[in-house]
């Protein structure tokens, strides 16, 4: 059973959609990462959608994850290049 523990209101009583927003993101990837035994399953349900970056559509990717669960690196497929995970986040 599960309970919701706050309203998501604000101080003044406003709804905070975001944060809504990324509190149900967050627990939907926990339960993604926790009711799979399929590891590509849970990859393509766990990756965000790639609307509006065209130059992605029908490209093939391996990416490799640290200890932490962080991409460590994302190959293109064929190899082409390898973008390094400090200039993903940059």
């Amino acid at each position: 059973m599960l309970q919701q523990m706050t309203s998501f209101r604000s101080e003044y009583d406003e709804f905070q959609e975001s944060t809504f927003e990324s509190n149900s993101d967050a627990f939907v990837a926990f339960v993604v990462a926790n009711t799979t035994s399929d590891p590509a399953n849970a990859m393509q349900r766990l990756l965000p959608n790639f609307f509006g970056r065209p130059a992605l559509y029908g490209k093939t990717f391996v990416a490799t994850l640290d200890q932490q669960g962080k991409p460590a690196s994302v190959t293109m497929y064929p190899p082409a290049q390898t973008v390094q995970s400090a200039s993903i986040y940059s």
